[in-house]
């Protein structure tokens, strides 16, 4: 478009300055001269405008680079934004996955505690109602006493004690 209007203006100031030329060689009347200078007014008037317009066309090329520039950069960080989105994404699902892992491991280390724990409680119940409770049963419990106390030194354990006119097996 500004090319277009450019060769127009060129094509202008040619023929205005043919028209000059022709006036100038008849330029034997004094009204002539007045032609001619308001021509040259003219002349001039469309010379500067082609200055103007060829600085316009100037500064709309460099604005269209300049915008060029300014996608090519846009289009820079939103490449830069996506990948560090896309990294930030994956960091989150990796690290959320390791907690889930962590979780599981800890459930099932709880479970089994559970478990463990149970069975003790069982064990404890059976261990009681043999030591405790009537003449057999604490029969069996002065046997796993005895036993128990092998692992002492034989002079911190005394058997047949008596304590208020009772025999206690051991103390």
């Amino acid at each position: 478009m500004q090319i277009v209007l450019g060769i127009a203006i060129g094509v202008v100031v040619s023929l205005i300055i043919a028209l000059f030329l022709v006036a100038r060689k008849k330029s034997t009347m004094p009204q002539s001269n007045e032609s001619l200078r308001l021509l040259t007014e003219r002349l001039e008037d469309l010379a500067s405008l082609n200055t103007k317009v060829d600085g316009m066309a100037l500064a709309q090329d460099n604005l269209r680079n300049n915008l060029i520039s300014f996608e090519t950069a846009i289009k820079g960080v939103e490449t830069k934004v996506v990948e560090s989105t896309v990294s930030v994404k994956d960091s989150v699902l990796r690290d959320f996955g390791e907690a889930r892992r962590t979780l599981e491991g800890i459930k099932i280390n709880l479970d089994a505690q559970k478990h463990l724990e149970r069975e003790l409680q069982e064990s404890s119940r059976r261990i009681e109602s043999v030591i405790a409770g009537g003449r057999s049963r604490g029969r069996a419990g002065e046997n796993i006493l005895a036993e128990a106390f092998k692992q002492f030194p034989p002079n911190i354990i005394e058997t047949n004690y008596k304590v208020n006119g009772h025999i206690v097996e051991y103390a």
